[in-house]
């Protein structure tokens, strides 16, 4: 990627921005413990999720998660976001009704720096 000054002098375009959060988000949690980190990929094909009574497509893991981690003793559904927290509602009733854990992972760029936040839910 050719560098134009720092990253508040250019624009980065959104794919860019995707490909910078979800680099930094998976580098943080192999950092802080986690031993497997699976993004899904977005790409122009969605998946066909199969459910009792109907079928949709998906672009993300259940239309909600951009992927999944573990640690020693269990995984985890992610969502990453930049510079914004994801709506904490659907995540709430989709990790109750599915009795899981998930997190949310917000990758901001304070002061030319990326930064990782992370918010758990079990």
């Amino acid at each position: 990627m050719k560098r134009c000054g720092t990253m508040t002098e250019r624009r980065l375009n959104s794919r860019e921005r995707m490909r910078i959060s979800n680099k930094k988000a998976y580098d943080h949690l192999l950092r802080i413990g986690y031993t497997q980190v699976w993004l899904k990929a977005h790409t122009r094909f969605h998946d066909t999720v199969h459910c009792v009574g109907r079928t949709y497509k998906a672009l993300d893991l259940f239309n909600l998660w951009d992927g999944i981690c573990l640690d020693e003793n269990s995984h985890w559904f992610v969502q990453i976001k930049t510079n914004a927290w994801p709506k904490e509602e659907p995540m709430v009733d989709w990790l109750s009704k599915h009795n899981a854990k998930g997190m949310a992972i917000n990758v901001k760029l304070i002061n030319d720096e990326w930064q990782v936040f992370m918010r758990k839910y079990e």
